[in-house]
């Protein structure tokens, strides 16, 4: 008996380091804002590129559902000003800083 509570209590720490090691090793492996921006930069600046970008930031900030509907409502905002998809994309775009 007295051997399994030693094993206990010397295994325990060591776990516990482990477990953090784990946790540590995957906040290192997410990019960085700046990889992030430095990912924007990368691909032409077509509606589309720009459609898909803003979505995977909306989309990490809110949710998928609700990053989504905050883009698409954007969007549509711009689309009853008198602007073409397309136009209204770039310019949503260019207001949320990823210089079109």
């Amino acid at each position: 008996m007295w051997g399994v509570i030693f094993v206990l209590l010397f295994s325990l720490p060591l776990i516990s380091v482990g477990v953090g090691a784990y946790y540590a090793v995957q906040l290192r492996e997410k990019p960085t804002v700046h990889e992030r921006m430095e990912e924007r930069v990368k691909l032409p600046s077509t509606p589309e590129n720009l459609y898909e970008k803003m979505l995977d930031t909306y989309i990490g900030a809110y949710g998928s559902g609700i990053g989504e509907m905050l883009l698409e409502k954007k969007i549509n905002a711009c689309i009853n000003l008198g602007l073409n998809r397309e136009e209204a994309i770039r310019k949503v775009a260019r207001d949320e800083g990823y210089g079109v």
